[in-house]
């Protein structure tokens, strides 16, 4: 029964967020004219393309949150940010921009010592 509830919390979910593309979609069609920044098309392209992805893997995580530990929407999807968080912080170029707050504090508590 949970597997269920989980399917259908996952497709609810992932319809949610994928009512942001609406905007950039009527965005692309009106920017696609001739004449119009073909670099900034593609950024807007490249993005949209990106949030699917992220919206796939953010309403994956945030139902199996909802269905299988009991969370609510706002604290499931707070706990999937903190697991983006995590796995952006082991890339290479931009993961010292994800690192966490706390080890900061303990640099600075040994510091003070």
């Amino acid at each position: 029964m949970n597997f269920i509830q989980y399917r259908m919390t996952h497709l609810g979910l992932l319809l949610l967020y994928l009512l942001v593309l609406w905007p950039l979609a009527k965005l692309i069609t009106s920017l696609d004219q001739p004449g119009a920044n073909h670099v900034l098309l593609f950024a807007i392209r490249t993005l949209g393309i990106l949030w699917l992805v992220v919206a796939a893997w953010m309403s994956h995580q945030t139902a199996k949150k909802m269905t299988f530990e009991n969370m609510t929407l706002q604290k499931a999807t707070i706990t999937s940010l903190y697991d983006v968080r995590l796995y952006l912080a082991f890339l290479p170029v931009i993961g010292r921009f994800f690192e966490s707050c706390d080890k900061d504090k303990e640099n600075r508590d040994k510091r003070d010592i």
